[in-house]
């Protein structure tokens, strides 16, 4: 059988309207091992801040290292709040690409800024990155906010931390050199973490998505500095979600273009096609000065 035509039961959490679409853009074969891998419990990943040894963490979590950057152990299992390093904030839990994502925006600028910022992994890792930045970070709904706030505080950083619709508070916050757009998306890259999104969502579900996604984008690249950089990232691996959205950012601004990053030379790219760690698109976009 075809990965379409295969059982569910078999394959994984994937409806089969989107294994149809994988089969399409990916063959059978990719499509089939990527419903076997989401169908495997989900790894504990972690990031290290500041200048955390992984081979000490491994060995003090039982952890294994994950190669390349940034910094990333893997557990099998474990309740992180309860582990060594945590609310010392030595590390946080976030995802292995979902970890990439800023790690592909260049390192410089004055101002930065995080939007949809919660849970705050991505906003630790901006400061990080840039640590003498000033740094604001927007979140739609009290109760997540507070969650950013609390991981900044955990890991010693400080950041303006904004609760708010992006797209009305940004024109007033002036401008960014870089800026952090992780968009609010079906989620059906994280089907292993959360295989209920395979219920709730249809096949019209990446399309509708695009609406506030191009209408986030907009706000932000209105807010970027000339010379600085935008990240876009949505943790999906469908066209209309990725690299649609970015086709039509371009085509309506003459001054954007997309820059090449550590992991892909074409400015864009995608992680977890083969179902290591959750799906992401994302896409480095420069404004011209």
């Amino acid at each position: 059988r075809s990965a379409p035509d295969a059982p569910l039961s078999w394959l994984g959490p994937a409806p089969s309207w989107l294994v149809t679409r994988w089969a399409r853009r990916l063959g059978d074969h990719q499509a089939r091992n990527l419903q076997r891998r989401l169908s495997e419990p989900a790894a504990i990943d972690l990031r290290l801040l500041h200048d955390q040894d992984p081979i000490q963490w491994a060995e003090r979590l039982g952890a294994d290292i994950i190669p390349g950057a940034p910094k990333r152990l893997t557990l099998q299992s474990g309740h992180p709040p309860k582990l060594p390093g945590f609310h010392e904030g030595a590390w946080v839990v976030q995802d292995r690409n979902a970890a990439q994502v800023v790690e592909q925006l260049p390192l410089g600028g004055r101002r930065v800024l995080d939007v949809c910022a919660a849970p705050g992994g991505k906003t630790t890792h901006l400061r990080q990155q840039h640590p003498d930045a000033e740094l604001h970070a927007i979140e739609l709904h009290s109760h997540r906010a507070d969650l950013v706030r609390a991981a900044l505080e955990r890991c010693h950083q400080k950041g303006i931390v904004h609760c708010a619709d992006a797209r009305e508070l940004l024109p007033s916050l002036g401008s960014f050199d870089r800026i952090v757009l992780d968009a609010p998306c079906t989620g059906l890259g994280t089907l292993r973490r959360h295989p209920e999104i395979g219920i709730r969502r249809h096949e019209n579900g990446p399309k509708q998505a695009q609406i506030l996604q191009k209408e986030l984008l907009e706000v932000a690249v209105d807010a970027l500095s000339p010379g600085g950089f935008l990240i876009y990232a949505v943790c999906s691996l469908e066209p209309e979600e990725g690299e649609q959205v970015i086709q039509s950012l371009l085509a309506r601004h003459s001054n954007l273009k997309l820059s090449p990053t550590p992991i892909a030379t074409t400015g864009q790219g995608w992680l977890g096609l083969d179902g290591d760690g959750d799906g992401f698109f994302f896409a480095l976009v420069e404004k011209c000065t």
